[in-house]
């Protein structure tokens, strides 16, 4: 073997720095753990496999230090991509500081490495005489590195790159794997392409190690790596990286001050990595790739980039090989990640990206079916606006056709924002983007694009009106902007004169139940709508009216409502009556839910909510969800409840009028654990914000923020903060909306002396209500007698209060039905009856399983006072090292961030007994500080 051509320049690329402190390594805790499990019994061989960028080098790194913090000793190398790598250059690289290090009496065979060595040479053994055979040359190496490597002691070789490295490397690497020397560690990372020549180096049977295939960062791990921007930056970032390490921090690199958009461009055109080039046939693939904009076949590429059979397939395993292109289960060929496809993309010059787009065009044109969408795009950069035009709206009408409004409602924004667009397209294109957006939850562009339709000069009046009774539909429903959403829906009345079905429809949207709308103004709208309807002859026309008849007459809590349900049709082949009927059922199941209803409201719910997915509307399967989350909270059915409302939350984050009923459902989950301040907060948008189209929840919001405030003793501000709540109430003359509203008020009456005020309201109800058949309305009656009755008459108080824990049992209320136990057993303990304790008991026990923290220790403090002891005592058993159910509640206390003066007040206990409890947790939990309980303990179930 000839080594004496080998420069003595050092081969590997300097070392990577550490990475910043902010940006720690993030999921590949378990990969670090097993890297070091493996290597620390020797011999051992470890190897790590990642595609370029998903932070194998990063990982490499942790472990060496690591290692090195043990006592081990770490030579490493980056082995360089060079294309005539030097004979045993990964070895000359590790091994090339080591001279210091070796002792003395070294085998005379390390002298064979003073030629490969130079730096070490002073410290080995005379050179054997040269030798003619290079079998036996290589030999000598062999067994002189192996006799060097015996000589360190325990040692770690760490080879970063080995795809890159040398075939008498890769041999050496895999004798030393084979015949292991009893204190080495191999450490070897590579891409999966798999390293040059046959003799790649594996872990033998027997040998200790591990063999780790890195994957790209979930959503939730790039959600840590930048823990100061917001979720939907971080699903964005996820998006465009595809989760690899490398690539996510070349763009937080570049975030700050820009949108993540502008931070993916900025890194687009600064990326090199990526854009690697090779052969000219394998570039020209790679650019194909990038303008196809997805993973395609060989065909395709090939047609893209102007090659013929042979020469694509030759640089497309070129392009495999060096991981530029990676391929699918169906033998189609894409770049990795889209941030790469947009970095080569822009790298490809003007004139060559428009004569590939319409390369791509032609060959998409021979498809069969056309994939119209692909084409338009292709037309449009390639620079045929005509084509496009045709393209996109044939795409549109496909998209629609197939249930895809997100992919149509893209391709309708497009036309419609392209300035050259002729009247008859931006006609069309405004028609149907008013046709597919009305029930789509992404609505906040859309109302953008409708506005500036409904100003456009060239529109047809009647088509203008169809616009506008989208854009007013929109206002109302999904942005919450009721005022708005009526001016538009009166105005597009007068447009669509012409057509009376759509005219029914705009009136029977403005007869919604929202509170700044009288309901004699509602119910003249619903009877114009009629004679709309009647007059168009369309069956749609006929359904959606009685659709908003259902939705007026269960939000009032009229029976008949559920009769008219059964008139809508289930079976019809037509979309939109089925879309109509499951508003209906949706919007039914709101108002049975609010009046205790809960069979039907489960019923109507399952059917809305499958008819409303079976037609592509997702704004009603918000509607569906919301109300299931309002259901489940009545019937106490708390499992996963705070999740899955934050999960919607977070879907419907632009969305107001579907975020009252998930953020009142968050906030009675807060009260009920004793967060208060956090159940104050999430009230605070459904107190001071518009009044959506569902006055209901408006009313119920009042009612638990009256609570809260009165359970802090701030009676004077409660009462005066209901006054014009109370105001709008009485104007709106829907009594039966009170049932949670008017106890609350007139408890916050009492409390801040206005008596006559209490009386007035409570009397007021009753009379009203008297006859309404809703079970929830009558625990609302019994419940506001009872308030007012608790001071003159508490045995009566104490009979209003019973029958209401009745009727809430009845309906599966248990929170209601266990507080209206309570209120019942302390107005019996006021009039002096004894058989009040049970029922106290009663009620501490129901709030401990519901996990009302704040409740429990309320009752248990009053029994206490009564010479009772603790009811929850008989059931606890011994816990050991678990939390037991009070040291849990302190702990969900500590990690919402209560001081302990603040649990004491929650939990009804003594500041001293708070700081016990407080010790035991951190004990238990086995964290430092109260600062690591949220960690420690989880997401609440």
């Amino acid at each position: 073997m000839d080594t004496a051509r080998r420069p003595r320049a050092r081969l590997a690329a300097a070392p990577e720095p550490e990475p910043e402190p902010e940006r720690p390594m993030v999921g590949r805790d378990d990969e670090l753990a097993a890297t070091l499990a493996g290597l620390r019994r020797l011999p051992a061989v470890v190897r790590v496999s990642a595609p370029a960028g998903l932070g194998k080098t990063l990982l490499v790194d942790r472990a060496a230090g690591r290692l090195r913090a043990d006592g081990l000793r770490v030579l490493r190398t980056r082995v360089p991509p060079l294309a005539r790598p030097f004979p045993f250059g990964a070895f000359a690289e590790l091994l090339h500081d080591v001279g210091p290090q070796l002792p003395e009496g070294l085998d005379p065979v390390t002298g064979a490495l003073a030629e490969l060595l130079p730096e070490a040479a002073p410290h080995l053994p005379p050179a054997p005489p040269p030798t003619p055979d290079p079998g036996l040359a290589r030999h000598r190496v062999f067994r002189a590195v192996r006799a060097v490597l015996a000589a360190l002691g325990p040692t770690v070789l760490v080879v970063d790159g080995l795809q890159w490295a040398d075939p008498d490397s890769l041999e050496l690497l895999r004798a030393l794997t084979l015949d292991p020397v009893p204190t080495l560690g191999l450490l070897l990372a590579e891409r999966p392409s798999g390293a040059r020549g046959a003799a790649v180096p594996h872990r033998p049977p027997g040998v200790a190690g591990a063999e780790l295939r890195l994957g790209p960062l979930n959503e939730e791990q790039v959600r840590r790596l930048c823990p100061d921007q917001p979720p939907a930056t971080a699903a964005e970032l996820h998006r465009w990286t595809g989760g690899a390490p490398y690539l996510l921090v070349q763009v937080l690199d570049r975030l700050e001050g820009h949108s993540p958009e502008q931070a993916v461009r900025r890194t687009a055109d600064g990326l090199v990595h990526p854009v690697e080039t090779g052969s000219a046939a394998a570039d020209a693939l790679v650019r194909a790739c990038a303008v196809i904009g997805r993973p395609a076949g060989q065909d395709l590429l090939a047609a893209v980039a102007g090659l013929d059979g042979h020469s694509a397939r030759t640089a497309l395993l070129e392009a495999l090989a060096t991981g530029r292109l990676t391929e699918d289960a169906d033998c189609r060929y894409g770049l990795p990640y889209p941030l790469v496809r947009e970095a080569v993309h822009r790298a490809v010059p003007g004139p060559e990206r428009r004569r590939a787009h319409l390369a791509a065009a032609e060959a998409l044109r021979a498809a069969d079916p056309v994939p119209a969408a692909e084409l338009a795009h292709h037309l449009r950069a390639a620079g045929d606006l005509a084509g496009w035009r045709d393209q996109a709206e044939a795409a549109a009408d496909q998209a629609v056709a197939a249930g895809d409004s997100g992919t149509a409602t893209e391709l309708l924004h497009q036309l419609l924002a392209e300035p050259s667009l002729p009247a008859e397209y931006r006609s069309r294109a405004a028609l149907a983007l008013a046709r597919v957006c009305v029930n789509t939850l992404d609505h906040q562009q859309v109302l953008a694009v409708l506005r500036r339709i409904v100003t456009t000069a060239d529109l047809e009046p009647a088509t203008r009106g169809e616009v506008r009774l989208t854009l007013g539909l929109l206002l109302l429903n999904q942005e919450g902007d009721s005022e708005a959403g009526f001016r538009e829906l009166e105005r597009c009345v007068t447009e669509l004169r012409e057509r009376p079905d759509l005219a029914a429809r705009a009136m029977g949207a403005l007869a919604a139940p929202i509170l700044a709308v009288h309901a004699t103004q509602q119910a003249r709208w619903l009877d114009r709508a009629e004679r709309a309807a009647r007059l168009s002859g369309d069956p749609v026309a006929r359904t959606g009216v009685l659709a908003s008849r259902v939705t007026w007459l269960a939000c009032v809590g009229d029976p008949t409502a559920w009769e008219l349900l059964a008139e809508l049709p289930r079976t019809t082949p037509h979309q939109a009556e089925l879309r109509q009927t499951a508003r209906a059922l949706c919007n039914a199941a709101s108002g049975a839910v609010g009046w205790g209803l809960n069979e039907q409201a489960r019923r109507y719910l399952d059917e809305g909510l499958d008819l409303a997915e079976a037609t592509g509307m997702d704004f009603m399967q918000g509607v569906g969800r919301a109300m299931t989350l309002v259901l489940d909270w009545h019937t106490a059915r708390l499992d996963g409840l705070e999740t899955r409302a934050r999960a919607l939350l977070s879907e419907i984050s632009e969305m107001p009028a579907l975020r009252t009923d998930a953020s009142l459902v968050l906030a009675h989950l807060h009260a009920l654990h004793g967060e208060f301040d956090e159940a104050a907060a999430a009230l605070e948008p459904l107190l001071s914000g518009g009044h959506g189209p569902d006055p209901m929840p408006f009313f119920d919001a009042h009612a638990l923020a009256t609570r809260l405030a009165l359970a802090d003793g701030h009676a004077e501000q409660a009462w005066r903060s209901l006054l014009p709540v109370l105001e709008l109430y009485r104007t709106k003359a829907v009594w039966a909306w009170g049932c949670e509203l008017v106890p609350e008020a007139v408890l916050a009456a009492l409390a801040a002396d206005a008596g006559d005020e209490a009386r007035r309201l409570a009397e007021e109800f009753t009379l009203r209500c008297a006859d309404h058949p809703a079970p929830a309305v009558a625990a609302g009656v019994e419940l506001a007698l009872g308030h007012l009755a608790v001071d003159s008459d508490p045995a009566a108080a104490a009979d209003h209060y019973q029958r209401a824990a009745a009727i809430h049992g009845r309906i599966g209320r248990r929170y209601a039905r266990a507080r209206a136990t309570e209120l019942a057993a302390l107005a019996r303990l006021a009039a002096g009856q004894r058989p009040a304790t049970p029922g106290l008991v009663e009620a501490a026990e129901e709030y401990e399983r519901l996990g009302a923290v704040a409740d429990s220790s309320r009752c248990a403090m009053v029994l206490r006072e009564q010479g009772i002891g603790d009811p929850r005592a008989h059931a606890r058993r011994g816990y050991g090292e678990e939390l037991t159910p009070r040291e849990l509640e302190v702990a969900r206390l500590l990690a919402s961030g209560r001081t302990n003066r603040e649990i004491a007040q929650v939990l009804f206990l003594s500041p001293r007994t708070v700081e016990q409890h407080v010790a035991k947790v951190l004990r238990k939990l086995r964290v430092p500080s109260r600062r690591e309980v949220r960690s420690a303990l989880g997401p609440r179930p």
